[in-house]
């Protein structure tokens, strides 16, 4: 509740503000008085806004509050042109009073994200803007408010602050002109010592004549301009008397005019100077008034511009080309623009750039390619004034052709060619061709990208042969700048849309893959539920549950890999392991969907070989390229699994004949998320990340992956190149794995939020012969470890209220706790998650969904 103002208070803000303003001593400081004269009563921080000429000075203070103060004192005052909410009476001239302001007020007000962070960081609760006026002229604005002191502003807070402002607006107003009156003084002696300096630097000549009396004044340069004696009386006369006669009249009648009239005279006449010769000199003058309107006196300046009337060509032509240079940025400019719009294509921009490199350039051809580094080539994507037949000549250039634009391009600089018919490096053909297109000169040049690549070719043609002046090659250096800007700004866009489209298709996809499990599990739920179901109904729904739940968990597990190659956070644990071994474990993990599509898989290995390599990833390469090969391969088709040692590199080769890939698609094949069309009509059309999974293991690995296809309907070839090979003898036999033991019953607590999640588990604990006991949250948890002191504790992570790593710890700091087998449950799998846990106190760390048979054998071992 806003609190009334007393008419004491009134007073004593009354009282302060005339005493705050009676010291000021600037204009600073008086709007800081006036500020400092409005807090506490009228609001815990604000901020006074004074324009003063072209700009806006701000002051901030907060009531003995030094964090608020920080965050308002670096603010500027910025124009709000809202039709819906006053801000700042500086803007609109009127006052506000905004009460209750709260965060949805705040962003609806907010400018920007920082803005928005500023506004939650200074918590005000109301405000109130007043201007502050003099003369009629709208001369600053108060904004005060209320916030930490939990007060609300209200119409009486707002009267009274218009009051303070008015006291307030002569102080201010007084302040600005003295100190406008003290910068002008400033001014104006910093301006004479100026015109002192300028005069001498410039060797400027000044003289007066005083026409009442006749007399003349000159000062030394003048003389010196004039080559006149330094003891000669200065007069009118001995002025004129150095002027070339056939220029006397013309001198003369402008400055009778002037006298006449009124109003400046400026002439160009010849001298002759006694120790230069031959002079031009300009004279600048104007007549000086007085109050009847009569010339009194003339005062002017004189200048030697003989330099500049023998270069006066050259810098006319140095305007024209500057003009020319301006006119070509200004339409470079709005092509800019366009391009940050979105407005047009990348090759009609292009056009644009290449239609005003030859307007100001004077040639009549040209091209710009772009770089195609997959096919190592340059496309053509835009052209000016060729013929159809040399258009297709150079729609697509390959790096070893012996065009101009090649050349450059294989060269990393510019070419220049003055003479087509004699430059040795075109061969007969091509010179045959040019000339007949009637090109005899050419240039190109790079279009180099911020980072150094060579994005593109600008090449332009003339019909004449002739060299390349230094101003047109400056031309092109900055319109090559400009158009590789252009294209690099066009091709990072095409990624961004390209990535985002690619995104959106794994993320329907991702929802496709998820959702396709869940139908069998709660089908197969449904007839373990049924009363009429058999036993062997009952065993095949478990079956079903148990393999669509590992599908799922082999997909989190591929996106896990996939996070981990890109932050560079896989471990690799590499060894001297059997071929055959890996082989034959891929065979197996992909058999069910081979067998399942009606595939023939053949397997043909090249000898007995042994690879330095992790077991498991190369396991999952293999995996991957098979079940990637089932997938596309329509139902009884031929998939060919072989393995053969080339050189001291191992060679992995999976061919199928399947719908093969096209061109187009290659580059982006091993890409993230990327699928071959049509793959959402499939049923295993995955997550498009096997082949990027698959590609990043080999590299890891030091090793190279490629794809071979004749195109659509013609089958694919992947082949994966790994260093490190031997052939083997004999291989190591393998030892199996013991049998667990089987546990005796344990006590287990199981803590999760998920009900389901701890009543299944419990369950099937339950069903191993062990003593179960459930906890919804970390303080039930707790409760239990003191009450039923288990042996084992499986503790959720991500629990409300008290995470799991809290649990941990506080179970590890009680009497009954040090004992107890701590596991982390969690669906967080990385190597950070694992060491996180590690820290807290956690034994073991196990993903969700938890693999069954690892949970025994945990209970075993114990």
């Amino acid at each position: 509740m806003a609190s009334v103002i007393q008419a004491h208070d009134w007073r004593r803000v009354f009282t302060r503000a005339a005493q705050l303003l009676s010291e000021s001593t600037s204009h600073v400081a008086t709007l800081e008085k006036t500020l400092a004269a409005c807090l506490p009563e009228l609001g815990d921080c604000g901020f006074f806004d004074s324009r003063d000429a072209d700009q806006v000075v701000r002051v901030a203070q907060a009531y003995e509050d030094e964090a608020v103060e920080s965050i308002l004192r670096p603010t500027r005052w910025m124009r709000q042109e809202r039709g819906d909410l006053n801000l700042c009476a500086l803007s609109t001239g009127q006052p506000a009073l905004h009460p209750d302001t709260n965060d949805e007020w705040y962003r609806k007000v907010a400018t920007s994200a920082a803005h928005l962070e500023i506004l939650r960081r200074l918590a005000f609760r109301s405000m109130i803007t007043v201007p502050m006026r003099h003369r009629g002229e709208l001369i600053g604005a108060l904004t005060l408010f209320m916030g930490r002191s939990g007060r609300r502003h209200d119409k009486e807070h707002l009267a009274l602050a218009l009051d303070v402002a008015g006291l307030a607006s002569p102080v201010v107003a007084n302040a600005q002109l003295m100190e406008r009156n003290a910068r002008a003084e400033r001014a104006l002696r910093a301006s004479e010592e100026r015109l002192r300096v300028s005069v001498r630097a410039a060797c400027i000549g000044v003289w007066e004549w005083t026409l009442e009396d006749d007399v003349v004044y000159w000062s030394p340069e003048y003389r010196e301009i004039y080559g006149l004696p330094e003891d000669g009386a200065p007069t009118f006369t001995a002025g004129m008397s150095v002027v070339l006669p056939q220029d006397r009249d013309a001198v003369q009648l402008a400055m009778k005019d002037a006298l006449e009239h009124g109003g400046e005279f400026r002439t160009e006449h010849r001298i002759t100077h006694p120790t230069k010769g031959l002079r031009w000199i300009q004279s600048i003058g104007r007549p000086v008034v007085d109050a009847a309107g009569r010339a009194v006196r003339v005062t002017g300046i004189v200048m030697d511009i003989t330099e500049k009337q023998t270069t006066h060509r050259e810098l006319q032509a140095l305007r024209d080309r500057l003009s020319e240079e301006l006119d070509a940025m200004r339409r470079l400019q709005k092509i800019s623009a366009r391009v940050i719009r979105h407005d047009d294509r990348i090759e009609s921009l292009l056009e644009e750039i290449l239609d005003v490199a030859l307007a100001i350039t004077g040639r009549d051809r040209g091209a710009i390619q772009l770089v195609d580094a997959e096919r190592g080539i340059l496309r053509l994507a835009a052209q000016r004034g060729f013929q159809p037949a040399f258009v297709q000549r150079i729609a697509q250039v390959h790096r070893d052709d012996p065009l101009p634009s090649a050349r450059a391009w294989r060269q990393g600089q510019r070419l220049v060619i003055d003479d087509i018919a004699g430059d040795p490096g075109v061969d007969a053909p091509l010179r045959e061709l040019m000339l007949a297109e009637g090109i005899q000169a050419v240039q190109s040049t790079p279009l180099v990208s911020r980072d150094g690549r060579i994005i593109g070719m600008f090449t332009t043609h003339s019909g004449t042969p002739h060299g390349r002046p230094e101003r047109e090659l400056r031309l092109l250096d900055l319109l090559s700048r400009e158009a590789a800007d252009l294209v690099e700004r066009a091709q990072a866009e095409a990624l961004l849309r390209d990535a985002d489209r690619r995104k959106d298709e794994f993320l329907a996809i991702l929802a496709h893959e998820l959702r396709n499990p869940l139908a069998p599990i709660r089908y197969a739920v449904s007839i373990a539920r049924e009363p009429s179901s058999t036993r062997e109904q009952r065993r095949r729904a478990e079956t079903v549950i148990e393999r669509q739940v590992s599908h799922m968990g082999r997909l989190l597990d591929d996106l896990l890999d996939i996070s981990r190659i890109a932050r560079g956070t896989v471990e690799m644990k590499r060894e001297w392991i059997s071929v055959e071994s890996v082989l034959s474990a891929a065979v197996e993990a992909a058999r069910p969907l081979v067998d399942a599509r009606g595939h023939s898989l053949s397997t043909e290995l090249g000898g007995e070989l042994m690879v330095y390599a992790d077991p498991v990833r190369i396991t999952q390469i293999v995996t991957n390229l098979l079940t990637n090969a089932a997938k596309y391969t329509d139902a009884g088709g031929r998939i060919e699994l072989a393995a053969r040692r080339e050189g001291d590199g191992l060679v992995i080769s999976v061919k199928d004949t399947g719908m093969g890939i096209a061109p187009e698609m290659r580059p982006r094949l091993f890409t993230l998320f990327s699928q071959a069309d049509g793959v959402l009509n499939r049923s295993e059309g995955g997550l498009g990340i096997g082949l990027a999974l698959v590609k990043g293991f080999v590299e890891l690995h030091g090793g190279t992956v490629e794809v071979r296809s004749d195109g659509h309907g013609r089958g694919s070839e992947f082949l994966v190149r790994l260093p490190g090979v031997k052939a083997v003898e004999p291989r190591d036999a393998r030892q199996s794995a013991p049998e667990p033991a089987a546990p005796s019953a344990l006590r287990i607590l199981i803590a999760d939020d998920n009900r389901d999640i701890c009543e299944t588990c419990a369950t099937l604990v339950e069903l191993w012969g062990h003593e179960p006991h459930v906890a919804a949250d970390g303080m039930e948890a707790l409760d239990l470890v003191d009450k039923v002191r288990p042996d084992i504790a499986l503790i959720d992570i991500g629990m409300p209220g008290m995470n799991g790593y809290e649990v941990a710890r506080r179970i590890r700091q009680s009497p009954h706790g040090k004992d107890v087998v701590l596991i982390a449950v969690t669906g967080w799998g990385q190597e950070e998650a694992k060491a996180q846990a590690a820290v807290a106190g956690f034994d073991h760390h196990l993903t969700k969904p938890i693999d069954t048979a690892q949970l025994a054998r945990i209970l075993g071992a114990l």
